[in-house]
């Protein structure tokens, strides 16, 4: 449906090409319609200068231009007046008639009422948070999950098609998850009387000790001798439901939670790198294959599959994207936090090595959120436990409040949470 000013704007715009028609001129040729508010309620609803920027076309005086679009527009009934005030500029008032339409159609179906209809509507499909599966959402991750969900708002509102990801790190091989499922472990066996190993490097917050008491709740006491194979699954699922749960409360909720493992499970990691291979973008060095995304505009290749056989991170994201541009979006856009900065280049190059435009792909990096406690900045650690969690925020704020505080600043610029 039609936003009221692009209905407003079409009419301004066919009353102009009868005119233009009417006197031989091509109506292609015609510039496209400007409304404004007036500067005074008085004037009316809307204002345009269409008379002014159409005269160098039209080759005739704005003032006439004005008159002649004036004529045809008192016949609409949408107007209830149209002024003509200076060189050529028109002040329009929407009649009551009109608007009483509109307020029906608004009351009938409020929802399409929000949507315009875009000119070539395409489909988005917008990622972000996308937080490891090893601790809660914090402060930090609010901040792309406020701007990401308000972005693709604003695309469903402009008329195109959204869909919402959030891309699950639960890799078999990931190395923090592994770390994560063995302090999980640790608090477990301690939970059951024993002695718990705990990793160096562990995850140490109190989320953990509650992530092993809901195992033990759940499964029993049985599997003190398991080791991650059973843990990781197990905690990183309980941990999704944690993110899910304050993601959904923070009002945003997403369509897919695509995991990264599927990739690998499917061949997908394996099918993204034979695909390289025949195109000529892989080489052998050092016992590794190497992509080259140099010749993509990067500033140095990078390793795709390691001397020991293990992909690297970036493997498995270009099967990601992959199957991203697949799965037919028009558009990919990405929201990264500021340390994924560097990865945008090699990213774009692994786009573009595979075949696809790099110009369909859009990286939104959100700085850095810090916590002032007493003044200070306090240091955010997820291993150590010390952050802040977003429900801890919306507990002490609310929502709308949190949502509007993490919008008010462009996501170029730091931003302390007091």
């Amino acid at each position: 449906m039609s936003h009221l000013r692009h209905d407003v704007a079409r009419r301004v715009r066919a009353a102009a090409e009868s005119s233009a028609a009417e006197i031989g001129l091509d109506v292609s040729a015609l510039p496209a319609v400007e409304l404004t508010a007036p500067k005074r309620y008085e004037f009316g609803d809307f204002a345009t200068n269409f008379a002014l920027i159409s005269s160098p076309v039209v080759k005739r005086p704005p003032r006439e231009i004005a008159e002649r679009l004036a004529e045809r527009l008192a016949a609409d009934e949408a107007f209830q007046a149209v002024d003509i005030a200076g060189p050529g500029f028109l002040n329009l008032r929407l009649s009551d008639s009109f608007m009483a339409e509109w307020l029906r159609m608004g009351l009938a179906e409020p929802e399409r009422l929000r949507r315009l209809d875009a000119e070539t509507p395409q489909k988005f499909l917008v990622e972000f948070v996308s937080a490891n599966p090893n601790g809660p959402i914090h402060v930090g991750h609010g901040r792309g999950a406020a701007f990401g969900d308000s972005l693709a708002r604003v695309l469903e509102a402009a008329g195109h098609q959204v869909s919402r990801e959030f891309y699950v790190n639960d890799g078999v091989n990931s190395e923090q998850m592994r770390l994560f499922a063995l302090s999980v472990r640790c608090r477990y066996r301690e939970l059951l009387g024993l002695e718990g190993e705990f990793p160096e490097g562990g995850y140490k917050g109190e989320y953990v000790d509650d992530v092993a008491r809901q195992i033990l709740e759940l499964h029993g006491d049985a599997h003190a001798e398991d080791g991650p194979e059973f843990f990781q699954p197990v905690a990183q699922e309980l941990m999704l439901e944690v993110q899910r749960r304050d993601l959904e409360r923070f009002g945003v909720v997403f369509d897919t939670w695509f995991s990264e493992q599927s990739l690998f499970d499917r061949g997908s990691v394996q099918e993204a790198i034979e695909q390289l291979k025949a195109k000529g973008f892989l080489y052998e060095k050092d016992g590794a294959l190497w992509l080259k995304s140099t010749a993509f505009g990067d500033d140095k290749d990078r390793i795709v599959v390691r001397s020991d056989g293990r992909p690297t991170y970036i493997a498995s994201d270009i099967a990601y994207h992959k199957d991203k541009f697949d799965r037919g979006f028009d558009r990919l856009i990405d929201i990264w936090g500021a340390d994924h900065h560097g990865y945008i280049p090699r990213m774009a190059a692994a786009i573009e090595a595979m075949g696809y435009d790099a110009s369909r792909f859009e990286v939104v990096v959100t700085q850095i959120v810090r916590f002032l406690e007493g003044g200070e900045v306090k240091q955010m650690s997820k291993r150590d436990g010390s952050m802040v969690q977003l429900s801890d925020l919306m507990d002490e704020i609310g929502v709308d409040v949190a949502r509007f505080f993490y919008l008010m600043r462009s996501v170029d610029a730091h931003m302390d949470s007091i």
